[in-house]
C-alpha cells in the first residue's frame, strides 16, 4: 500500500511538471517568435516607459484605429479611409457573409521625436458571419498579437504609416 501511494505521488508530480513545461514553452515560445521577427533591439523598445505626451498621442491613434478594426468595405475604401491601418479592415471581397466583429487593442508603449515615432500594441480581432460562425480571426483574448506601428506627424496630425507584426 505504501509503495502504491509513492507511485501515485510520483505520477501526479510528473503530470504537473509536464503541464508546467508545456505552459512555459508555449508562453516563451511566442516571445521568441516576436524577438526573432523584430530583432532584439527593436523588440526591446517595448521596455521603454512612454512620456505622458507620447502616451496621449498613442491613445488618440489607438482610439481612432478602433474604427479600422470595425471597418467592413472595399479595399479601395479601406485604404483611403485608414491608410496603413487598412490591413485590419474586413474586406467585402474576402468576406461577403460578414456580419460583425469583435476586437481588443491594448497599449504597450510609444515613443515620438516630434516628427516620427512608434507605438507598440497587442490586439485580437475576430469576424463573424450571420450565423455567428467565425470567418476570420487574428489572435485571441488570451493570446493577443504583438504589433509595432510606425507613426508620423503629417501637417500636425499623427498617423500610422506602417504596421509590422510577427507572421
Amino acid at each position: 500500500m505504501r509503495t502504491e501511494k509513492k507511485i501515485i505521488i510520483i505520477l501526479v508530480a510528473l503530470v504537473v511538471l509536464t503541464l508546467m513545461g508545456f505552459i512555459l514553452y508555449y508562453h516563451y515560445g511566442d516571445d521568441k517568435v516576436d524577438k526573432d521577427h523584430f530583432g532584439t533591439k527593436v523588440y526591446s523598445e517595448m521596455k521603454v516607459k512612454p512620456t505622458q505626451g507620447d502616451e496621449e498621442i498613442a491613445m488618440k491613434i489607438i482610439k481612432s484605429s478602433n474604427k479600422a478594426f470595425s471597418c467592413y468595405g472595399s479595399e479601395k475604401e479601406a485604404n483611403k479611409k485608414f491608410g496603413a491601418l487598412s490591413v485590419y479592415c474586413h474586406l467585402s471581397s474576402d468576406y461577403s457573409n460578414f456580419d460583425r466583429e469583435k476586437h481588443k487593442l491594448k497599449f504597450i508603449t510609444a515613443k515620438t521625436n516630434g516628427a516620427n515615432g512608434y507605438i507598440w500594441v497587442k490586439y485580437y480581432s475576430i469576424a463573424y458571419d450571420k450565423n455567428g460562425e467565425i470567418i476570420n480571426g487574428s489572435g485571441t483574448k488570451s493570446e493577443m498579437i504583438t504589433a509595432r506601428w510606425k507613426i508620423s506627424n503629417i501637417s500636425g496630425t499623427w498617423v500610422v504609416t506602417c504596421t509590422d507584426e510577427a507572421p
